[in-house]
């Protein structure tokens, strides 16, 4: 028998096990829709020595919010992130309108989720800013009031279900592409400290950072944002293009690579994902070798690792992408919500994970 078919078997034999574990955890939890809606208490993963892993729901309008955060519950997960773009909740200058991530805070509040809030101004390819400010510097003042009001808003619909919150999403990636002299970091640092400001007067207890995107780039300048966060957040994407032989003996060098990163802080992995599109060149089994490879490079890394979340593990097939606010940016979502869509031998694969760690 080779090494791939004894793989593959022994996957598989886990996924069994899997399911009969989760079905003896979940015994006397009422199920809805084949999942668990119970509330629990929320987990506290700045507590040290405590892990929480979660997986992302989609928060395209249409789809049961509530529905996809019972299914992650039911797998172990209890966390979600959410994101916030400033673009889409100031439409109009100075009009700030909250109430459709009001609405899913309070879900998730409800369902006993900790909540990774992502207070969005970038992507790869676009500033996420009112139209009116979108050309305009970094540190102007007009820039640096109006972000700052922002960020108040905000804190003023997050309840205790936020442990952390980041800023400058995909900026390293974004600025791959429209690269900064110095001068212009400074700016950049000034933008972000506007936003770390209120939150660490108004809610001391809540963790702020900023988001890298693996691969790092080393010639992104990072010290000096770093050095302001309490945290720091990671996207890993992987891709099976990008490696020949035995691809996933680097998910653990690649998570390594992330932790030097952070500099001795805490890192979360706010989305690991394995996609399983032709872009990727990825499949279901894959994907759940993937998951025991990210599982393990977690073990390695249990206390500087607090909180892990999957992510962009839906099938392509089933994916709706579409164009962001006035033309900008592009967000594609599984058709059932990502935690929905994971193929059948993946979902068994981080039961089993899952299960194993006592999530």
């Amino acid at each position: 028998m080779t090494g791939g078919i004894r793989r593959a078997f022994g996957l598989w034999a886990e996924a069994l096990v899997a399911v009969l574990l989760v079905g003896v955890s979940l015994a006397g939890t009422v199920l809805v829709g084949g999942c668990s809606l119970e509330a629990g208490p929320l987990a506290s993963p700045q507590q040290a020595g405590v892990r929480v892993f979660g997986l992302e729901v989609s928060e395209r309008p249409g789809l049961d919010l509530a529905e996809q955060l019972g299914i992650a519950r039911s797998a172990g997960a209890r966390a979600v992130p959410l994101t916030i773009r400033w673009s889409a909740a100031e439409r109009d200058r100075g009009a700030l309108d909250l109430s459709r991530w009001e609405d899913a805070l309070r879900l998730a509040r409800a369902r006993g989720h900790t909540v990774l809030l992502n207070v969005s101004t970038f992507d790869r390819n676009d500033r996420l800013f009112p139209r009116d400010l979108m050309d305009r510097p970094l540190d102007d003042p007009r820039v640096l009031a109006r972000f700052g009001a922002f960020v108040d808003a905000v804190l003023d619909v997050a309840g205790r279900e936020v442990a952390y919150v980041s800023f400058a999403d995909d900026f390293d990636a974004h600025l791959q592409r429209h690269p900064l002299d110095r001068d212009a970091w400074g700016a950049l640092e000034t933008f972000v400290q506007a936003g770390i400001d209120p939150l660490r007067e108004r809610r001391p207890e809540i963790s702020t950072g900023i988001i890298l995107a693996a691969p790092l780039d080393p010639s992104t300048p990072i010290e000096g944002l770093v050095a302001r966060s309490d945290v720091i957040f990671a996207d890993y994407a992987f891709s099976q293009r990008d490696h020949e032989g035995g691809p996933f003996d680097h998910v653990a060098a690649e998570i390594d690579a992330l932790v030097r990163a952070a500099d001795a802080k805490p890192l979360i992995v706010r989305e690991a994902s394995y996609p399983t599109d032709a872009e990727h060149a990825g499949t279901a089994l894959g994907q759940a070798q993937f998951v025991h490879a990210l599982f393990e490079a977690w073990d390695a890394h249990r206390d500087r690792i607090p909180v892990v979340i999957l992510s962009g593990m839906f099938e392509a097939e089933s994916e709706t992408c579409v164009r962001g606010e006035g033309g900008v940016g592009r967000t594609c979502h599984g058709a059932l919500g990502a935690a929905a869509a994971l193929p059948e031998i993946a979902w068994s694969q981080l039961l089993f994970e899952a299960t194993r760690r006592s999530f």
